[in-house]
Protein backbone atom coordinates (compact mmCIF):
# COMPACT_ATOMS: atom_id res chain seq x y z
CA UNK A 1 0.00 0.00 0.00
CA UNK A 2 1.37 3.39 -0.92
CA UNK A 3 0.16 6.78 0.25
CA UNK A 4 0.39 10.17 -1.34
CA UNK A 5 2.67 12.63 0.37
CA UNK A 6 -0.15 14.90 1.57
CA UNK A 7 -1.08 14.80 5.24
CA UNK A 8 -4.64 14.18 6.40
CA UNK A 9 -6.05 15.10 9.74
CA UNK A 10 -5.96 11.51 10.90
CA UNK A 11 -3.38 10.61 11.94
CA UNK A 12 -2.06 14.12 12.53
CA UNK A 13 1.47 15.35 12.12
CA UNK A 14 2.57 14.79 15.69
CA UNK A 15 2.08 11.00 15.41
CA UNK A 16 5.75 10.05 15.11
CA UNK A 17 6.64 12.19 18.08
CA UNK A 18 3.71 10.83 20.06
CA UNK A 19 4.84 7.30 19.36
CA UNK A 20 8.39 8.01 20.41
CA UNK A 21 7.35 9.80 23.58
CA UNK A 22 4.75 7.34 24.84
CA UNK A 23 5.59 5.98 28.22
CA UNK A 24 6.35 2.52 26.86
CA UNK A 25 9.27 3.89 24.89
CA UNK A 26 10.91 6.51 27.00
CA UNK A 27 14.42 5.66 28.18
CA UNK A 28 17.29 3.27 27.66
CA UNK A 29 16.42 1.94 31.09
CA UNK A 30 12.90 1.16 29.90
CA UNK A 31 14.39 -0.46 26.78
CA UNK A 32 16.28 -2.85 29.05
CA UNK A 33 13.11 -3.47 31.01
CA UNK A 34 11.31 -4.28 27.75
CA UNK A 35 14.05 -6.76 26.88
CA UNK A 36 13.73 -8.47 30.25
CA UNK A 37 9.95 -8.51 29.96
CA UNK A 38 10.21 -9.93 26.45
CA UNK A 39 12.55 -12.65 27.65
CA UNK A 40 10.09 -13.53 30.39
CA UNK A 41 7.26 -13.69 27.85
CA UNK A 42 9.38 -15.89 25.61
CA UNK A 43 10.08 -18.36 28.41
CA UNK A 44 6.43 -18.11 29.45
CA UNK A 45 5.27 -19.63 26.17
CA UNK A 46 5.32 -23.08 27.78
CA UNK A 47 2.90 -21.94 30.48
CA UNK A 48 0.36 -20.24 28.22
CA UNK A 49 -3.22 -21.58 28.21
CA UNK A 50 -3.42 -25.02 26.64
CA UNK A 51 -6.47 -24.29 24.49
CA UNK A 52 -4.26 -23.58 21.48
CA UNK A 53 -4.45 -26.28 18.88
CA UNK A 54 -1.57 -28.02 17.15
CA UNK A 55 1.11 -27.12 16.05
CA UNK A 56 1.93 -24.42 18.57
CA UNK A 57 0.82 -21.80 21.00
CA UNK A 58 0.24 -18.13 20.42
CA UNK A 59 2.81 -15.37 20.50
CA UNK A 60 1.88 -12.40 22.71
CA UNK A 61 0.98 -9.18 20.88
CA UNK A 62 1.43 -5.83 22.63
CA UNK A 63 0.48 -2.24 21.86
CA UNK A 64 3.44 0.08 22.38
CA UNK A 65 1.32 3.19 22.06
CA UNK A 66 -0.50 4.86 19.17
CA UNK A 67 -1.41 1.51 17.63
CA UNK A 68 2.11 0.18 17.12
CA UNK A 69 1.74 -3.57 17.58
CA UNK A 70 4.66 -5.86 18.35
CA UNK A 71 5.42 -9.48 19.11
CA UNK A 72 8.48 -11.59 19.87
CA UNK A 73 10.19 -14.27 17.82
CA UNK A 74 13.43 -16.24 17.95
CA UNK A 75 16.25 -16.28 15.42
CA UNK A 76 18.79 -19.11 15.39
CA UNK A 77 18.92 -22.25 17.50
CA UNK A 78 20.43 -23.63 20.73
CA UNK A 79 18.67 -21.53 21.95
CA UNK A 80 16.76 -19.08 19.72
CA UNK A 81 17.86 -15.47 20.20
CA UNK A 82 14.97 -13.21 21.14
CA UNK A 83 13.88 -10.33 18.89
CA UNK A 84 11.00 -7.89 19.18
CA UNK A 85 9.24 -6.94 15.96
CA UNK A 86 6.42 -4.87 14.56
CA UNK A 87 3.70 -6.88 12.82
CA UNK A 88 3.20 -5.82 9.20
CA UNK A 89 0.78 -7.58 6.86
CA UNK A 90 2.29 -5.89 3.79
CA UNK A 91 6.00 -6.54 4.37
CA UNK A 92 8.30 -9.43 3.46
CA UNK A 93 12.00 -8.73 4.18
CA UNK A 94 13.34 -9.74 7.58
CA UNK A 95 16.06 -7.41 8.90
CA UNK A 96 17.93 -8.52 12.03
CA UNK A 97 20.57 -6.34 13.75
CA UNK A 98 23.85 -8.25 13.94
CA UNK A 99 26.08 -8.25 17.00
CA UNK A 100 28.42 -5.82 15.21
CA UNK A 101 25.59 -3.54 14.08
CA UNK A 102 26.15 0.20 14.43
CA UNK A 103 23.43 2.64 15.52
CA UNK A 104 21.74 -0.19 17.42
CA UNK A 105 22.65 0.80 20.98
CA UNK A 106 20.37 -0.67 23.62
CA UNK A 107 18.83 -3.22 21.25
CA UNK A 108 18.86 -6.99 21.14
CA UNK A 109 21.33 -8.28 18.56
CA UNK A 110 21.91 -11.51 16.68
CA UNK A 111 25.18 -13.40 17.13
CA UNK A 112 25.72 -15.87 14.30
CA UNK A 113 28.50 -17.65 16.19
CA UNK A 114 25.99 -18.81 18.81
CA UNK A 115 23.63 -20.47 16.33
CA UNK A 116 24.64 -23.86 14.87
CA UNK A 117 21.91 -23.52 12.23
CA UNK A 118 23.33 -20.27 10.78
CA UNK A 119 24.03 -20.34 7.04
CA UNK A 120 26.09 -17.65 5.34
CA UNK A 121 25.07 -16.18 2.01
CA UNK A 122 27.30 -15.33 -0.92
CA UNK A 123 28.77 -12.31 0.85
CA UNK A 124 26.80 -9.73 -1.11
CA UNK A 125 25.20 -6.89 0.83
CA UNK A 126 21.86 -5.23 0.25
CA UNK A 127 20.00 -2.27 1.67
CA UNK A 128 16.40 -2.72 2.76
CA UNK A 129 14.13 0.22 3.50
CA UNK A 130 10.69 0.15 5.02
CA UNK A 131 9.20 3.64 5.04
CA UNK A 132 7.59 3.35 8.46
CA UNK A 133 9.74 1.28 10.78
CA UNK A 134 13.19 0.10 9.72
CA UNK A 135 16.21 0.64 7.53
CA UNK A 136 19.06 -1.83 7.35
CA UNK A 137 22.12 -2.76 5.31
CA UNK A 138 23.99 -6.01 5.55
CA UNK A 139 24.71 -9.47 4.25
CA UNK A 140 21.95 -11.88 3.29
CA UNK A 141 22.16 -14.90 5.59
CA UNK A 142 19.72 -17.60 6.65
CA UNK A 143 18.79 -19.30 9.89
CA UNK A 144 15.84 -20.81 11.70
CA UNK A 145 13.03 -18.51 12.84
CA UNK A 146 10.95 -19.67 15.83
CA UNK A 147 7.39 -18.36 16.02
CA UNK A 148 6.12 -19.86 19.24
CA UNK A 149 6.31 -23.36 20.61
CA UNK A 150 6.50 -25.98 17.87
CA UNK A 151 6.76 -23.54 14.94
CA UNK A 152 10.30 -23.43 13.55
CA UNK A 153 10.86 -22.08 10.05
CA UNK A 154 14.20 -23.40 8.82
CA UNK A 155 16.59 -21.81 6.32
CA UNK A 156 14.78 -18.48 6.20
CA UNK A 157 16.75 -15.67 4.49
CA UNK A 158 17.22 -12.35 6.27
CA UNK A 159 19.40 -9.27 6.19
CA UNK A 160 22.05 -9.56 8.89
CA UNK A 161 22.30 -5.83 9.37
CA UNK A 162 25.66 -4.21 10.08
CA UNK A 163 23.97 -0.82 9.89
CA UNK A 164 20.42 -0.28 11.02
CA UNK A 165 18.21 2.54 12.15
CA UNK A 166 14.59 3.02 13.11
CA UNK A 167 12.07 4.83 10.96
CA UNK A 168 10.08 7.81 12.23
CA UNK A 169 7.42 5.56 13.75
CA UNK A 170 9.74 3.07 15.44
CA UNK A 171 10.86 3.12 19.06
CA UNK A 172 14.39 2.10 19.89
CA UNK A 173 13.19 -0.93 21.86
CA UNK A 174 12.06 -2.80 18.72
CA UNK A 175 14.56 -4.67 16.59
CA UNK A 176 12.71 -5.77 13.48
CA UNK A 177 9.54 -6.07 11.40
CA UNK A 178 7.77 -9.42 11.14
CA UNK A 179 6.38 -9.28 7.63
CA UNK A 180 3.31 -11.42 7.03
CA UNK A 181 2.63 -10.68 3.37
CA UNK A 182 1.70 -13.72 1.28
CA UNK A 183 4.29 -12.99 -1.36
CA UNK A 184 6.97 -10.43 -1.89
CA UNK A 185 5.02 -7.17 -2.38
CA UNK A 186 5.30 -5.55 -5.78
CA UNK A 187 6.53 -2.25 -4.38
CA UNK A 188 9.65 -0.41 -5.45
CA UNK A 189 9.78 3.23 -4.45
CA UNK A 190 12.51 5.49 -3.15
CA UNK A 191 11.66 4.50 0.43
CA UNK A 192 10.36 0.94 0.18
CA UNK A 193 12.09 -1.96 -1.59
CA UNK A 194 11.59 -5.70 -1.21
CA UNK A 195 14.32 -8.22 -1.95
CA UNK A 196 13.64 -11.38 0.03
CA UNK A 197 10.78 -13.87 0.33
CA UNK A 198 8.56 -13.44 3.35
CA UNK A 199 8.21 -15.85 6.24
CA UNK A 200 4.90 -17.18 4.88
CA UNK A 201 6.53 -18.09 1.57
CA UNK A 202 9.22 -20.07 3.37
CA UNK A 203 6.59 -21.75 5.55
CA UNK A 204 4.59 -22.84 2.51
CA UNK A 205 7.68 -24.08 0.67
CA UNK A 206 8.93 -26.09 3.64
CA UNK A 207 5.44 -27.25 4.67
CA UNK A 208 6.13 -25.98 8.18
CA UNK A 209 2.46 -25.94 9.18
CA UNK A 210 -0.29 -28.53 8.90
CA UNK A 211 -2.54 -25.67 7.76
CA UNK A 212 -1.18 -22.61 5.98
CA UNK A 213 -2.97 -20.11 8.19
CA UNK A 214 -2.22 -17.63 10.93
CA UNK A 215 -4.66 -15.86 13.21
CA UNK A 216 -4.39 -12.47 14.85
CA UNK A 217 -6.05 -10.62 17.69
CA UNK A 218 -4.77 -7.11 18.40
CA UNK A 219 -5.06 -5.90 22.01
CA UNK A 220 -7.59 -3.19 22.72
CA UNK A 221 -7.32 -1.61 26.18
CA UNK A 222 -4.55 -0.99 28.68
CA UNK A 223 -3.36 -4.26 30.12
CA UNK A 224 -4.90 -6.30 27.32
CA UNK A 225 -2.76 -8.76 25.39
CA UNK A 226 -3.29 -9.91 21.84
CA UNK A 227 -2.31 -13.16 20.18
CA UNK A 228 -0.62 -14.31 17.00
CA UNK A 229 -1.05 -18.03 16.27
CA UNK A 230 0.51 -19.88 13.33
CA UNK A 231 -1.12 -22.99 11.92
CA UNK A 232 -4.55 -22.63 13.52
CA UNK A 233 -6.90 -20.27 15.36
CA UNK A 234 -8.16 -19.95 18.91
CA UNK A 235 -11.92 -20.36 19.31
CA UNK A 236 -11.74 -18.90 22.82
CA UNK A 237 -10.86 -15.48 21.39
CA UNK A 238 -13.94 -14.79 19.27
CA UNK A 239 -17.72 -14.88 19.46
CA UNK A 240 -20.05 -16.49 16.96
CA UNK A 241 -18.88 -17.85 13.63
CA UNK A 242 -16.10 -16.78 11.31
CA UNK A 243 -17.18 -15.14 8.06
CA UNK A 244 -14.91 -16.20 5.20
CA UNK A 245 -13.88 -13.71 2.52
CA UNK A 246 -11.96 -14.64 -0.64
CA UNK A 247 -9.07 -12.34 -1.43
CA UNK A 248 -10.06 -9.59 -3.84
CA UNK A 249 -9.28 -9.05 -6.64
CA UNK A 250 -8.65 -12.69 -7.47
CA UNK A 251 -5.00 -12.21 -8.48
CA UNK A 252 -4.01 -9.94 -5.58
CA UNK A 253 -0.94 -10.57 -3.43
CA UNK A 254 -2.32 -8.28 -0.70
CA UNK A 255 -4.42 -9.18 2.29
CA UNK A 256 -7.49 -7.52 0.81
CA UNK A 257 -11.18 -8.42 0.49
CA UNK A 258 -14.19 -7.10 -1.41
CA UNK A 259 -16.00 -4.09 0.02
CA UNK A 260 -19.69 -3.66 -0.82
CA UNK A 261 -20.99 -0.54 0.96
CA UNK A 262 -20.41 1.90 3.81
CA UNK A 263 -22.90 3.83 5.91
CA UNK A 264 -23.01 6.16 8.93
CA UNK A 265 -25.82 5.70 11.43
CA UNK A 266 -26.90 7.82 14.38
CA UNK A 267 -27.71 6.11 17.69
CA UNK A 268 -31.45 6.53 16.99
CA UNK A 269 -31.14 4.57 13.74
CA UNK A 270 -31.25 7.56 11.38
CA UNK A 271 -28.86 7.26 8.47
CA UNK A 272 -26.33 10.08 8.16
CA UNK A 273 -24.61 8.88 5.01
CA UNK A 274 -24.41 5.94 2.60
CA UNK A 275 -22.21 4.98 -0.34
CA UNK A 276 -22.09 1.90 -2.52
CA UNK A 277 -18.58 0.47 -2.71
CA UNK A 278 -19.15 -1.78 -5.71
CA UNK A 279 -15.77 -2.71 -7.16
CA UNK A 280 -13.87 -1.46 -4.09
CA UNK A 281 -11.06 -3.34 -2.37
CA UNK A 282 -10.68 -3.28 1.42
CA UNK A 283 -7.00 -3.53 2.31
CA UNK A 284 -6.25 -4.92 5.77
CA UNK A 285 -3.39 -3.17 7.56
CA UNK A 286 -1.67 -3.49 10.93
CA UNK A 287 0.49 -0.42 10.37
CA UNK A 288 -2.10 2.24 9.50
CA UNK A 289 -3.91 3.09 12.75
CA UNK A 290 -7.32 4.19 11.50
CA UNK A 291 -9.65 3.80 8.56
CA UNK A 292 -9.38 5.21 5.06
CA UNK A 293 -12.77 5.59 3.40
CA UNK A 294 -14.36 7.44 0.46
CA UNK A 295 -14.57 11.21 0.95
CA UNK A 296 -18.37 11.25 1.06
CA UNK A 297 -18.44 8.80 3.98
CA UNK A 298 -15.64 10.65 5.79
CA UNK A 299 -17.52 13.96 5.45
CA UNK A 300 -20.74 12.30 6.64
CA UNK A 301 -19.01 10.87 9.70
CA UNK A 302 -17.20 14.10 10.59
CA UNK A 303 -20.46 16.06 10.29
CA UNK A 304 -22.40 13.47 12.30
CA UNK A 305 -19.84 13.43 15.12
CA UNK A 306 -19.60 17.22 15.22
CA UNK A 307 -15.82 16.87 15.22
CA UNK A 308 -13.73 20.04 15.41
CA UNK A 309 -11.16 20.03 12.60
CA UNK A 310 -9.84 23.57 13.07
CA UNK A 311 -6.60 22.73 14.91
CA UNK A 312 -3.82 21.81 12.48
CA UNK A 313 -1.91 20.19 15.35
CA UNK A 314 -4.59 17.64 16.15
CA UNK A 315 -6.66 17.21 13.02
CA UNK A 316 -10.28 16.30 13.73
CA UNK A 317 -11.16 15.80 17.39
CA UNK A 318 -14.20 15.18 19.56
CA UNK A 319 -14.80 15.75 23.29
CA UNK A 320 -13.55 12.61 25.03
CA UNK A 321 -16.54 12.51 27.37
CA UNK A 322 -18.94 12.36 24.41
CA UNK A 323 -17.25 9.57 22.45
CA UNK A 324 -19.57 6.83 23.71
CA UNK A 325 -22.64 8.37 22.04
CA UNK A 326 -21.11 8.96 18.61
CA UNK A 327 -22.54 7.44 15.41
CA UNK A 328 -21.57 4.00 14.15
CA UNK A 329 -20.00 3.11 10.85
CA UNK A 330 -21.25 0.01 9.09
CA UNK A 331 -19.04 -1.61 6.48
CA UNK A 332 -20.41 -4.38 4.31
CA UNK A 333 -17.63 -6.72 3.21
CA UNK A 334 -18.73 -9.35 0.74
CA UNK A 335 -22.27 -9.48 2.12
CA UNK A 336 -21.33 -9.36 5.83
CA UNK A 337 -21.98 -6.26 7.93
CA UNK A 338 -19.34 -5.02 10.37
CA UNK A 339 -20.36 -2.36 12.87
CA UNK A 340 -17.56 0.03 13.84
CA UNK A 341 -18.18 2.15 16.90
CA UNK A 342 -16.34 5.14 18.30
CA UNK A 343 -14.12 2.81 20.34
CA UNK A 344 -12.60 1.76 16.99
CA UNK A 345 -12.38 5.10 15.15
CA UNK A 346 -11.65 7.44 18.09
CA UNK A 347 -8.45 7.24 20.14
CA UNK A 348 -7.25 9.28 23.10
CA UNK A 349 -3.78 10.66 22.46
CA UNK A 350 -1.62 13.66 23.24
CA UNK A 351 -0.25 16.54 21.19
CA UNK A 352 3.52 16.37 21.41
CA UNK A 353 4.86 18.43 18.54
CA UNK A 354 6.91 21.63 18.34
CA UNK A 355 4.79 24.81 18.28
CA UNK A 356 1.68 22.89 19.41
CA UNK A 357 0.06 23.16 22.82
CA UNK A 358 0.75 19.99 24.81
CA UNK A 359 -2.63 18.52 25.70
CA UNK A 360 -4.61 15.31 25.65
CA UNK A 361 -7.45 14.96 23.15
CA UNK A 362 -9.57 12.38 21.32
CA UNK A 363 -8.73 12.07 17.63
CA UNK A 364 -11.04 10.79 14.91
CA UNK A 365 -8.89 8.30 13.01
CA UNK A 366 -10.73 8.31 9.70
CA UNK A 367 -8.93 9.53 6.60
CA UNK A 368 -10.07 10.22 3.06
CA UNK A 369 -9.19 7.93 0.16
CA UNK A 370 -7.45 10.88 -1.49
CA UNK A 371 -4.47 9.68 0.59
CA UNK A 372 -4.26 6.57 -1.59
CA UNK A 373 -2.66 6.37 -4.99
CA UNK A 374 -4.86 3.46 -6.06
CA UNK A 375 -8.50 4.13 -6.98
CA UNK A 376 -11.47 2.29 -5.46
CA UNK A 377 -9.64 1.22 -2.33
CA UNK A 378 -10.32 1.59 1.38
CA UNK A 379 -8.08 0.65 4.31
CA UNK A 380 -9.10 -1.23 7.43
CA UNK A 381 -6.37 -0.30 9.87
CA UNK A 382 -5.31 -1.58 13.24
CA UNK A 383 -8.22 -0.02 15.14
CA UNK A 384 -10.60 -2.14 13.05
CA UNK A 385 -8.48 -5.20 13.78
CA UNK A 386 -8.89 -4.68 17.53
CA UNK A 387 -12.62 -5.32 17.12
CA UNK A 388 -12.35 -8.57 15.14
CA UNK A 389 -10.53 -11.86 15.36
CA UNK A 390 -8.84 -12.42 12.00
CA UNK A 391 -7.78 -15.67 10.34
CA UNK A 392 -5.47 -15.30 7.35
CA UNK A 393 -5.40 -18.40 5.14
CA UNK A 394 -2.51 -18.19 2.70
CA UNK A 395 -3.18 -21.71 1.43
CA UNK A 396 -6.76 -21.08 0.36
CA UNK A 397 -6.33 -17.30 -0.12
CA UNK A 398 -9.09 -16.20 2.25
CA UNK A 399 -9.51 -14.02 5.32
CA UNK A 400 -11.93 -14.87 8.11
CA UNK A 401 -13.43 -12.38 10.58
CA UNK A 402 -15.40 -12.84 13.78
CA UNK A 403 -16.26 -10.53 16.67
CA UNK A 404 -13.25 -10.45 18.99
CA UNK A 405 -13.44 -11.61 22.58
CA UNK A 406 -10.76 -9.80 24.56
CA UNK A 407 -9.39 -11.13 27.81
CA UNK A 408 -10.97 -8.37 29.89
CA UNK A 409 -14.40 -9.19 28.44
CA UNK A 410 -16.74 -11.77 29.92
Amino acid sequence: MTFRSEVHSAPSRQDASTLRSSRALESDGRDKQDVLQGTALWHDLNSMPKHYNKPGQGLPVENLGYQAYTTYFGIGTSPPQLMRAFIDLAWSDLVIPAVNCTHCAGKLKYDRTKSPSFESGNGSKITVRQDRYVWGRGEVSSDSVTLGEGVEVQHHPFVEAEQSSSGPWAPESVESVLGLSMKRPVVDTGMTKHFLPGILETMAEEKTLDRDVFSLLLPRGDGDRGDLVFGDYDKALFKGELSTHPLYPENTTDWAVEATSASVMYANGTEAGYQSLAGYTALISTTYPGLILPRHIVRSLINATGADCSDSCTGCEVPCDQAAGLPKLTLNLGGYNFSIGAEEYVVKTRVNWPFCRNREYCAVLVGSDKLLEEPKKIVLGSRFLTSVYSVFDFGNRTVGFAKAKHRFES
